[in-house]
């Protein structure tokens, strides 16, 4: 009987290299070149750089040579698990900031694999003492704490990373009436996703040092295949949903000072609202409201949201529904639609419109048409 070279579990991983490699080239060759997308191809790059060393570290019948075992490998595969968080991190913010691109302060990003590369040739770690099978007792220690860093790190950053969607979907509430949550959602559940992927793998290690190897081994390859899953689902993202991300201008600095508005400031708001209707376009965000009423987009900003005790987003939508409810009440509209109503009030998304019409009136719409004709007949 022949013996396979690998197991189904290692052809497995050499499928993900395969695909993570392909799917850079495509970020390189099909797609629009934009700075996101190569380090996105970076990000893919590492993940399958990860794979095919831990392939060949891990495997009893892959001959490696003791130049590889010493000087490559190690290096190797601590280099891809240290840029695993900073390029998804770095790629998160590019996506979800207003003209974000890398800067030469970025590098420092690279000071733990740098210091971790000195430890590790100084104390001439390689691969034997990676895979915890040193004969050294007194560098198990060291070893422990670089295997503790390299799985703690992606999670640090990772955590980074859903903040940040989590502050640029704020940004859009307070820039934006209406936008789609779809994208943003994508995202978050992206940086989620390797946040439990990453945490998972940190856990594994936690679990190896205090059972037995064959549980560490199973949990290890159950890993594997949820980062093929989250692979996947980030191409389709970077696809199908990136490019509909709404820019965003930077967090302006909070004032320490006394409000910068008066009162005819706020007045220009109310009548901007109440006289011109600007809440009726369906496009409208803080920067057209800003000029139309010829003031900076950060006096809006603030008086809408220290004023008005709201962000944009709450505060144009509450006006849109207000009208919505008028045209529901109003007899000579029962015979248009919802789906016409919510467009006439401003509204372009009809689960927004919904969402914020149960919440505001604590009802749906359809009921609230109904029981206002009947009270009118």
């Amino acid at each position: 009987m022949k013996e396979h070279l690998f197991n189904f579990h290692d052809v497995f991983l050499l499928i993900t290299t395969a695909i993570c490699l392909l799917l850079c080239l495509f970020q390189w060759l099909i797609f629009e070149k934009r700075p996101e997308r190569g380090v996105l191809a970076g990000f893919l790059f590492s993940l399958a750089v990860t794979n095919i060393t831990v392939l060949f570290m891990w495997s009893d019948k892959i001959i490696v040579p003791p130049f590889a075992v010493v000087w490559i490998l190690p290096y190797t595969l601590m280099a891809s698990l240290l840029l695993h968080g900073p390029l998804l991190f770095l790629y998160v913010r590019m996506l979800t900031r207003h003209n974000a691109e890398l800067h030469k302060f970025d590098l420092w990003h690279l000071a733990p694999l740098v210091v971790l590369f000195v430890v590790m040739a100084s104390l001439g770690i390689h691969s034997v003492d990676l895979l915890q099978r040193t004969e050294r007792p007194a560098e198990t220690d060291i070893i422990g704490i670089i295997w503790a860093i390299a799985k703690i790190q992606p999670v640090v950053y990772c955590v980074a990373a859903v903040l940040l969607v989590q502050r640029y979907i704020k940004r859009l509430q307070h820039q934006y009436a209406s936008f789609s949550l779809t994208e943003p959602v994508w995202l978050m559940m992206l940086s989620g996703g390797f946040l439990l992927n990453w945490g998972w793998s940190f856990l594994v290690y936690l679990i190896a040092k205090f059972s037995s190897p064959q549980l560490a081994d199973k949990l290890g390859i159950a890993d594997n295949y949820v980062t093929f899953v989250l692979i996947i689902a980030l191409f389709v993202y970077g696809v199908a949903h990136a490019q509909k991300l709404l820019s965003t201008k930077p967090d302006t600095p909070r004032e320490t000072h006394e409000d910068n508005y008066d009162k005819r400031d706020i007045d220009r708001i109310v009548q901007a609202m109440e006289t011109d209707l600007l809440y009726l376009e369906h496009n409208v965000n803080l920067e057209s409201v800003a000029e139309k009423v010829k003031l900076s987009s950060r006096t809006v900003s603030q008086i809408i949201n220290k004023h008005f005790g709201t962000n944009f987003y709450e505060y144009i939508n509450s006006y849109r529904i207000e009208a919505a409810k008028r045209m529901l009440a109003d007899p000579a509209y029962k015979e248009m639609t919802i789906l016409d109503i919510l467009m006439k009030s401003g509204f372009n998304s009809k689960s927004a419109f919904h969402r914020f019409f149960n919440r505001l009136v604590g009802t749906s719409p359809t009921a609230y048409r109904k029981k206002m004709l009947t009270e009118k007949e």
